[in-house]
């Protein structure tokens, strides 16, 4: 009777403070009219989280009020699935930025909430191997670029069993089969190298006829003389490009150099 005539008055922050006091004192009592009160409460508020506090202090009054028992599970599970689908989207968003480690992460939670959907597991599987994948890939890159060849030729073949057309495995691989060690010139330098090139090929013309009384050195000289005009004449093929050209330096002036001191050490030898 208390509580209606309470309730009446439209001041329901009041009404239900006065019935909390009421049921610190006699609990049986003022029990009915208090989960009355909080249950029109809970109907006005706009609020989700102040909602859900309501039902909360229903429940702890009457563990097994229906109501409130059926409005808070449904405001539960209507949270639970935002941020299921927040997860979904931030997941798809990590795996399309190739951050595979934080997808998964996200995809395992996933897959640990939703046992029965066995997408999340194929989709965890996925970016654990991605994962691994990337890491491989990136070292293969770190090696090539330190000249470890053998060792990115190892990740890139791995890389590229897995999944074929991985990114830009395969030219990779090519460039770590190249067997001569190539050397990036810019294009500034096309005219400088140029006249290095005519120079060693001119002085291997030279020792060509200086020692040609000498048995044999006919031969490994004019083998020496057509492997340097073979690289001008590959370079000479690319010289026009825009882009930095990719020659053989230095192999042409060991070439040089060793027939010098091979000459040297062969005259003198000669009684």
């Amino acid at each position: 009777m208390l509580g209606q005539i309470l309730l009446e008055r439209n001041d329901l922050a009041e009404t239900i403070q006065i019935l909390e006091e009421a049921y610190a004192y006699d609990p049986s009592a003022a029990r009915p009219d208090l989960l009355r009160a909080l249950l029109v409460q809970a109907k006005k508020v706009e609020d989700e989280e102040d909602e859900l506090k309501i039902y909360d202090r229903i429940l702890e009054i009457e563990p097994l009020q229906p109501e409130a028992k059926e409005k808070k599970e449904k405001i539960v599970t209507k949270r639970r699935q935002r941020l299921l689908e927040n997860e979904i989207t931030r997941a798809s968003q990590l795996a399309s930025e190739e951050r595979w480690a934080e997808a998964v992460a996200v995809y395992d939670q996933l897959r640990s909430e939703l046992p029965d959907d066995k997408q999340w597991q194929d989709c965890f599987e996925n970016a654990q191997q991605q994962q691994a994948l990337l890491q491989k890939y990136n070292e293969a890159i770190g090696a090539l670029e330190t000249g470890d060849k053998h060792k990115a030729k190892h990740l890139l073949a791995e890389v590229i069993i897995i999944e074929p057309s991985y990114k830009q495995a395969d030219s990779l691989l090519m460039q770590a089969n190249r067997p001569v060690a190539m050397v990036s010139l810019p294009k500034g330098e096309h005219e400088a190298l140029n006249n290095e090139l005519k120079l060693a090929k001119n002085k291997l013309t030279e020792q060509a006829s200086r020692l040609a009384p000498y048995p044999f050195w006919p031969l490994i000289t004019l083998i020496l003389f057509f492997s340097v005009v073979g690289m001008i004449f590959t370079w000479s093929l690319g010289s026009s490009s825009r882009e930095p050209e990719v020659i053989e330096v230095t192999r042409i002036v060991e070439v040089t150099r060793e027939v010098e001191i091979t000459r040297e050490v062969e005259i003198t030898r000669i009684p």
